[in-house]
Order: C-alpha cells, then structure tokens, then sequence
C-alpha cells in the first residue's frame, strides 16, 4: 500500500468526527431560530384535526348570527304587519256569556252583503263614547264590527261641541252622542242626495216593558221625558240608579236589554234600501198599549220608526203604516179626520192603520166609527176557548187564517199563536162597495165569547181575534191601489213576554202582516235584544301603543342580544 493510500484511509476518523461536529452545529443553529419563525414552524406542523375544529366553529358562528338576523327581520316584519292589523281591527275579546258584544250571524251575512258606501259619524270622542256607560261601549264594539265586516263602512267620531259645523249639514236636530248612518243616493232628476239615519242614545237600549206601561198610563213616554237629555237620562238608569222595586218588592232594572245591533242594522237597511218603509206611532191620547216589542222588532227589520202626536201634528206624508196603539181618550173629530185624509190620500189610497184594541180602554165611539166604515167591529165581550168543558182564557189558542198575510211565516208547525184578554171582532161585511174584509185570526169551532163581567157565555164557534178591511182603487194605468185597516183584538197579541217567547209565532206572525200590508219585502233579519252582562276585554289605545313598543322594539332587541351573546361565546371556545 502506498503513502497516498494510507493517509486517505487515515483521514476516515477524522471525517466521522467532523460529521459529529457538523450535526452538533446544526442543532445549535436550531435552537437559536428567531421567535416568529418558531411560530411559523409550529404553525406548519399544527395537527390538521385542530384546523378543522377551528373552522367548524367559525361556521357554526356565521349560522347562529344569520339565524339571528333572520329572525329579527321576520319578528319585526310581523309585528309591523300586526300593528297595522291593530289600527285597521281594533283588537277586543268577547268573553261574555250571552256574546252581548258579538254579533249575530244574519246580521254578519246582511251587512258583509251591503254594495253602498256608508258614512257612520259619532258625534262623540271615541274615548268619551266608549267610557259612558256598558252600553255605549257595547254599540262601539258593535260598529267597529260592521267596518271589520265591510270596508265599505267607515267610521268617524266628531265631537259636537267643538265642531258645531259638522251638525249643521243635517236636516235632522243632532244632539251630543247621536249617531248618523249616511249614503249618498240618486233622485229622479239624476241628482245626488243624501240619505240619513239617526240613532239616539235612547234608541240603544231597550227600557223594562213595566217601566213603559206605567208611564204611558200616565200619558208620557220615556223619549217625552228624556227630550233634550238623553244622555243623562241614560246614564241615570244605567249606572247611577239602574234598579227599582216593584210593588211586590221585587228588585228590578230600568233597561231590560240592549237594542244596539237591531239599531244600527235598521239604520243600515234604511240608508241602503231604495224604497224605504216608514211607520209613524200616534201618540197624545194616553195609549195602555206601548208596543215596546214590536217597535224594537221593526226597526231592526228595516223599517223607519217613528211618532207624532196626533193631537197637535199630522200624519207625514211618507208615512206607509200608522198604528193607533189603545187609546184611553177617544179621538176629536179632528184627529178622526187626520186619520181618515191620511188614508184616503188625496183618493190615491196606498196607505195603512193598524189598531190595537185593550181590555184597559173606556168606549171610544169616534174611532170606533172610522172602523166600521172598513167592515170592523169590535164587540164587549172576552174570548174563551172551550176544550171537553175545560174553559181557558190563558194562552188562547188562534188558527192562521190570512194566508197572503202569512207568507213571510218561516214555520208555523213548530209553535202556536196566542193571546190572553181578547175581545172578539165582528165583520159587518165581506164586500160592499170597492170594500172587502177578512179574518186574519179565529178560534176553533171550540171557542165562545163570555160577559166581561160574569164571565157567563154568550155565543159558541169560531171566534175572530184579528181582521182586516180595506178600500180598493182603480188606477188610470189599470193597476189597482189598496188601503188597509188591521185591527187586533188585544193588545197582548203583541205583549212584550209572549213576543220573545220561542214556542209562540206572534213576532213572526206581526212581521209577516206588517210587510205584506205595506209590501216591503222581507230582509230575513230578525235580531233579538241581548243583555249586558260579563267583561269585555278591550286593549285601549295607550294599552295597544304599548304593545307595539314592546313587540316592535324590545322584543326585537332582546333577541338580537341574546343571538350576539350566543355566538361570541361560541366563537372564543
């Protein structure tokens, strides 16, 4: 081996001890790495399974804050649309038992039908019409119904007081508190005109039948006493004093129901009707039969009701049917001659009497000769009705017999036709000159008349309770003109109590007659009295400006606080 080889081979020790020399440096240099790049080198040798954990919650903390803001909007877009919902539906709760501040379906069906605009104007702060008494809340309830109903129905409340103008664009004489239905309506000429119903605070309520009869014996009536003061005299008898007792010490209340419904959908029919049909009460002659009832049932059958003493007035000329309801004082011959031009009108005819005879009154021989110029008589006598010898003057007993007069009935299988203190009609014809008459109620072959005073029977058969006699006229256009004269027999075929009762068809029967004779045409509306009772829970406006705050800000905002609370503590885990 040569020199050269051997000092190559000699020099493998040394290079094994410069390879430790060089990896000893290298671990030195290592260590002595500036800090940010020891960040950097950590970084890049971080676990990926860390990474992947870190994004997950960096999504899972974007969704959570788009969640939030998602539902934000959509909360605050709700309670927007709520609010406007609030200002157009006032919210209320009907949680009586009766519903006395609901409305009835026939009466829902009637006025979401109706094509006219119609104005209602209250001449009342809302606030101060509401606050009245339970009454005047109840009405508002009620016209607020009517406009959730149909839009065509708006509502306005004026105080009178302040804006004294607004009242004089009425023909009519408005006071504090009235209500006016309004239309605007076409006449022959082609012009428009307006069209008016006025519903008084009185007009409300419906007054105890008692309370009624005993004033008319006096010769007054609750409108006589209330004229000009309605509203106190309301709110008398409805908050102050609202209860008497009677002569068998029984406790009672002035107002028996509440008449708001049968008001305004009266009022409602009689703007929107083209055709409307008016009956006008004569008063002024201390009449024992107030017919509370039947008033109440015409109006809210769409008839305009109305009363004039006919001691000092005539009878308007618009009038379709007068009613005489048992007058104690026998008309003048002046007022009998009212009565008559009234119905031979200007011998054009078309106009009509009810009379309503009571076991109460003294003779009246002036009226009596009016009726027997139509074919009516009434005899001094009480109708019976005799079964196997059982004798019964309660709840008479009487057959339909006026089968055009009856047509309006919807069923008459169902309930019977009663009356109690009846005299007996005679009819002194069935035809004589351009006159006819005919029996609209009888007894069966089973019935008899009797002495007033002994009772002692008199005659037996078929007696009638109610008839009717009318003059016909010719018309140059060959059409022919009637006018009528109804007369009942008593005037408990139209008492209050048998009225309302369900097993009786003597409301049915009375509507029947009085459209056929003044040839309306039946709505099919027949809206009973309800009584005030229970709580109505009603939001105020400064309850519902609440509310709106609550659901629209706070609300809002807590969620929001609660979302942004959420997802920074999800996002520093």
């Amino acid at each position: 081996m040569n020199d050269d080889n051997k000092v190559l081979f000699d020099n493998s020790e040394d290079t094994e001890k410069t390879d430790e020399v060089m990896e000893e440096k290298d671990k030195n240099t290592e260590n002595e790495l500036p800090k940010e790049a020891d960040e950097k080198v950590k970084k890049e040798n971080k676990p990926k399974d860390k990474v992947k954990k870190n994004h997950k919650k960096l999504k899972h903390g974007s969704v959570a804050a788009i969640f939030t803001v998602v539902f934000v909007a959509v909360l605050v877009l709700i309670n927007i649309v709520a609010t406007q919902i609030f200002e157009r539906f006032p919210l209320s709760f009907d949680m009586t038992s009766s519903s006395s501040y609901s409305v009835s379906d026939e009466t829902i069906e009637y006025v979401k039908g109706i094509k006219t605009d119609v104005k209602v104007t209250v001449f009342a702060e809302k606030e101060d019409f509401d606050a009245a008494n339970a009454y005047t809340l109840q009405a508002d309830e009620i016209l607020q119904k009517y406009s959730q109903y149909n839009s065509k129905i708006t509502i306005e409340y004026v105080d009178i007081l302040t804006n004294p103008d607004v009242a004089s664009k009425y023909d009519d004489d408005l006071s504090a508190y009235d209500i006016v239905f309004e239309t605007l309506a076409k006449g022959d000429d082609g012009k428009e005109y307006k069209r008016t119903s006025v519903v008084s605070p009185l007009d409300l309520v419906n007054f105890s039948s008692d309370v009624v009869a005993s004033l008319a014996q006096s010769g007054v009536t609750i409108d006589t006493i209330a004229a000009g003061n309605e509203m106190n005299f309301l709110y008398t008898y409805s908050v102050q004093s609202p209860t008497y007792t009677d002569s068998q010490g029984e406790k009672k209340s002035y107002i028996d129901s509440s008449n708001a419904e049968q008001a305004f959908t009266s009022a409602l029919m009689v703007v929107t009707d083209s055709n409307p049909t008016k009956i006008t009460f004569l008063t002024g002659r201390s009449e024992a039969a107030p017919l509370n009832y039947y008033k109440t049932l015409m109006k809210a059958n769409g008839y305009m009701v109305d009363s004039i003493d006919i001691t000092t007035d005539e009878i308007p000329s618009d009038t379709n049917l007068a009613v005489i309801s048992a007058p104690t004082v026998d008309y003048t011959d002046e007022e009998i001659k009212k009565v008559s031009d009234f119905l031979n009108n200007d011998g054009k005819l078309g106009k009509n009497i009810m009379y309503v005879e009571s076991m109460n009154q003294p003779d009246t021989p002036n009226i009596d000769e009016l009726l027997e110029e139509y074919g009516i008589q009434y005899e001094d006598y009480n109708i019976y009705d005799s079964n196997d010898d059982n004798v019964s003057n309660l709840y008479l007993k009487l057959n339909l017999t006026g089968e055009d007069y009856d047509s309006y009935i919807k069923d008459d299988s169902l309930a019977m036709f009663t009356t109690i203190y009846t005299k007996p009609i005679k009819l002194l014809f069935e035809e004589e000159n351009m006159k006819e008459t005919k029996a609209l109620l009888k007894t069966a072959d089973t019935g008899f008349k009797a002495d007033l005073e002994t009772g002692e029977k008199v005659s037996s058969g078929e007696q009638i309770a109610a008839a009717v006699g009318y003059k016909a006229v010719f018309n140059d256009d060959n059409t022919t003109s009637y006018s009528q004269v109804l007369a009942l027999g008593s005037d408990h075929i139209l008492y209050d109590s048998i009225m309302q009762g369900t097993q009786y068809v003597n409301s049915q029967w009375i509507l029947s007659v009085t459209n056929h004779i003044t040839g309306k045409t039946t709505t099919g509306i027949t809206v009973e009295p309800s009584k005030i009772g229970g709580t109505l829970f009603d939001l105020t406006a400064a309850q519902i400006s609440i509310f709106k705050w609550v659901f629209n800000l706070v609300i809002p905002a807590i969620v929001l606080i609660i979302g942004i609370v959420v997802w920074l503590r999800r996002k520093n885990r």
